[in-house]
């Protein structure tokens, strides 16, 4: 009668996961209402001035003005969470500080300058040649640059394929 996790699966897991962390979502937000109130009504324990919480599924977004609340909210949610036998992923668990910006935006933004600032499809070559600032890639040049910028940013294919066909075709339909 031990379970370890949420089934993956059907969609009833799904509506079930959802009514389990909406549950975890209200505890967690009970006991940082009652830490406010402990602390004299310090607003680095007011929702929505001190910190935010958003979940998307099971993936939780902490944002936070104090360290002392961000581990507060931490240990918090392992507390609740823990209940129900669930538990975080520390390994997917990344801290991003201001200005928020990862390595899929830097890679997006390499990936727009490389198609911008080249030319993959030439209509008219002495027209083309004309233009400043354009570099001339051949298509296995594309290709290459494309696998460095995802070497250099740590990223993956599938986190930017679609992004790099529609910067493409644009690219081509203007």
């Amino acid at each position: 009668n031990e379970t370890s996790g949420i089934v993956i699966g059907p969609e009833f897991s799904r509506i079930f996961a959802e009514i389990i962390l909406q549950r975890v979502d209200k505890e967690v937000e009970k006991a940082l209402y009652q830490l406010k109130l402990e602390n004299e009504g310090d607003s680095k324990f007011e929702y929505k001035k001190g910190y935010d919480v958003y979940r998307y599924v099971d993936d939780y977004f902490v944002f936070y003005s104090d360290d002392s609340v961000k581990s507060e909210i931490l240990k918090l949610y392992k507390i609740e969470l823990q209940k129900y036998n669930l538990y975080f992923n520390e390994s997917k668990t990344e801290l991003f500080s201001k200005p928020i910006i990862t390595n899929i935006t830097i890679a997006k933004e390499e990936i727009r300058k490389l198609v911008e600032h080249s030319l993959i499809f030439k209509l008219d070559k002495d027209e083309s040649r004309s233009q400043l600032g354009i570099k001339y890639y051949s298509a296995k040049d594309i290709i290459t640059n494309y696998k460095l910028i995802l070497a250099n940013t740590n990223t993956s294919y599938k986190d930017l394929q679609n992004y790099f066909l529609v910067i493409i075709f644009n690219k081509v339909r203007k």
